[in-house]
């Protein structure tokens, strides 16, 4: 019932909004811009101090980025190091490396190799191109003593579900845990909008792959990540989960899939504005196109996107939009798709558009 989704995500979402980049094509540090921390449940600015006690309290927090901004990472070690203490350790669930590659991982937890060698290792790179993005959080965790878990499904096994459907799944791979796929039609529902910013989607049976591969990611890393929170060595460590804003917010994606697996847990969903950060590439520009999603969709979601919301005050073009969250223009649309985490098939490089 209506009701009974008010009570779950009851204190659960913030955002923090930044003020948009200037138009003249000149970037401003985001030390330099104003910015706040606002409760999307009460619409009313807090204190940073204030958010941190109430994620501490809940003890499971979802910060939700896009991956290729690097004041999303900044503020994701800034939470971190707010939250770790000598009596409660971060256990960091991390989407931009895919499980099997935990054994790797666990050496780096134990400072028997450093960053550099576990993205040799793994062949990060290749695999997630802003690894780097990682290292300062990563370090925080670890000097605090806490313990880094890789949480994604195989990049191999994503894309073929994406190309080809649940055909690719198969019952005994090892490097998927054994999965329900739940309906989840609200969720689903706005994925078709989302990946619709893909030129490349032309077929509607492709726009559902693209659906189901999504879902896997999601039920891939809510059941590793519950498989950790369960061990009596984390029960009192504080759990951060990164990933992209796809993923989180809305409370879906990974915080539904959780909580079917862990009823009682009390989590929080922090997400950061883009604000006009956000750069594509020449290829990100030329295969896309305009999501079409609107408020009316949105507001289908029956959900706040998030409880705590990290952003610089209003985007510029916020007359326009009509949207406290961000603008909801088409080239803003397009750049909040294309970066939020969502799986994409290999896709041949386009002609570049032409003006």
């Amino acid at each position: 019932s209506s009701s009974a989704a008010s009570d779950v995500y009851k204190r659960q979402i913030y955002t923090l909004h930044y003020t948009a980049q200037p138009t003249d094509g000149k970037d401003v540090k985001a030390a330099e811009r104003c910015s706040l921390w606002v409760d999307l449940l009460t619409g009313e600015p807090v204190p940073f101090e204030e958010m941190i006690q109430d994620l501490s309290v809940a003890g499971l927090v979802y910060i939700g980025e896009t991956h290729s901004i690097k004041r999303h990472h900044e503020v994701q070690e800034q939470i971190v190091r707010a939250l770790s203490n000598p009596d409660r350790k971060i256990l960091l669930g991390l989407e931009q490396m895919e499980a099997f590659y935990q054994e790797q991982l666990d050496r780096y937890n134990k400072k028997e190799i450093e960053f550099d060698t576990l993205a040799k290792e793994t062949g990060w790179g290749k695999r997630w191109s802003n690894y780097r993005d990682y290292r300062e959080v990563m370090e925080a965790v670890r000097e605090g003593g806490g313990h880094a878990v890789a949480l994604n499904a195989r990049l191999e096994t994503v894309r073929a579900v994406a190309r080809d459907g649940t055909a690719a799944l198969k019952e005994d791979d090892p490097d998927l845990p054994a999965m329900v796929l739940y309906p989840d039609e609200p969720y689903a529902a706005l994925l078709r909008k989302r990946m619709n910013v893909h030129g490349f989607v032309d077929r509607p049976a492709l726009l559902e792959n693209m659906v189901t591969a999504q879902m896997v990611r999601d039920e891939a890393m809510a059941q590793n990540l519950s498989r950790y929170m369960v061990k009596e060595e984390y029960r009192n460590h504080i759990t951060v989960v990164l990933a992209g804003s796809g993923h989180v917010s809305f409370g879906m994606g990974i915080p539904d899939r959780l909580r079917k697996r862990m009823p009682a847990i009390k989590d929080r969903v922090v997400l950061i504005s883009d604000s006009g950060d956000l750069r594509l590439s020449t290829h990100q520009r030329a295969i896309a196109r305009d999501s079409g999603i609107t408020r009316e969709d949105l507001k289908a979601v029956g959900r706040p996107v998030a409880r705590r919301n990290s952003a610089r005050p209003f985007p510029r073009d916020f007359a326009k939009s009509g949207s406290f969250f961000g603008p909801m223009t088409s080239r803003a649309t397009t750049s909040i798709n294309i970066n939020s985490g969502i799986p994409m098939p290999n896709i041949p490089s386009p002609n570049p558009r032409k003006n």
